[in-house]
């Protein structure tokens, strides 16, 4: 079944106002996207899309979704910005660590390991390289350093000269205890999502760019 889901965009004028009176982009029932692009003044081409899933966000989150629902759905990504990545995903310094985050996340994060090395469709190699992790606690956050540690797996705990070994402008005096997570790896983003967006479109997705959705509604009950 399609969203039946209505999305509104107002235009600005030259002004620095917005149009109200329907002017814009919009998502009509039964999945819908109608395009209203100001091509002069006074003169508009409206152009409509009907899709299975509309994705609002052009980052790594919607084109991942957007890339894999494509492959027995029609998909469009609606982003703001004038590219695809634009905002945190354009500027991470992406990790991939295997204990971050609660008992869930980290059964997320390790199901995506193998994806992540042999990510098939996306990039003929691995989009992981070597880095390690290393964390240190003082006195005061032994407790949640503890907690942390004793939940995860593949972490080594080091003594403070150990630590300070591995990154020599850290001070002795404050450590109370260390550990490394040796298997922390950093994730190239920009392969990663160029590789996302290039197997949506080989899929028959389309991304829509400069589209920022302010509203949703239904229309004639649906």
């Amino acid at each position: 079944d399609h969203a039946g889901l209505c999305a509104h965009r107002d235009r600005d004028r030259e002004d620095g106002s917005a149009y109200t009176d329907g002017a814009g982009r919009r998502l009509s029932q039964r999945g819908t996207w109608a395009q209203s692009a100001q091509l002069s003044r006074g003169f508009s081409e409206r152009m409509t899309k009907t899709c299975d899933f509309l994705v609002i966000g052009g980052g790594i989150a919607g084109i991942s979704a957007a890339a894999f629902l494509s492959a027995k759905a029609r998909v469009i990504v609606l982003e703001a910005e004038k590219t695809p990545g634009y905002h945190a995903t354009g500027r991470t310094a992406a990790i991939y660590i295997r204990n971050y985050g609660n008992a869930t996340l980290r059964a997320l994060n390790a199901a995506a390991h193998g994806f992540l090395v042999e990510p098939e469709g996306v990039s003929e190699t691995s989009l992981l390289s070597p880095r390690g992790e290393l964390m240190i606690a003082t006195e005061d956050e032994l407790p949640t350093f503890d907690t942390y540690v004793a939940g995860a797996s593949g972490m080594d705990r080091l003594t403070a000269a150990e630590a300070v070994e591995l990154f020599p402008i850290l001070r002795p005096e404050p450590i109370a205890a260390a550990a490394i997570e040796r298997d922390a790896m950093d994730i190239d983003v920009d392969r990663f999502l160029q590789g996302l967006i290039r197997l949506l479109r080989r899929r028959g997705g389309d991304i829509v760019t400069g589209a920022p959705v302010s509203s949703l509604v239904r229309e004639d009950g649906v």
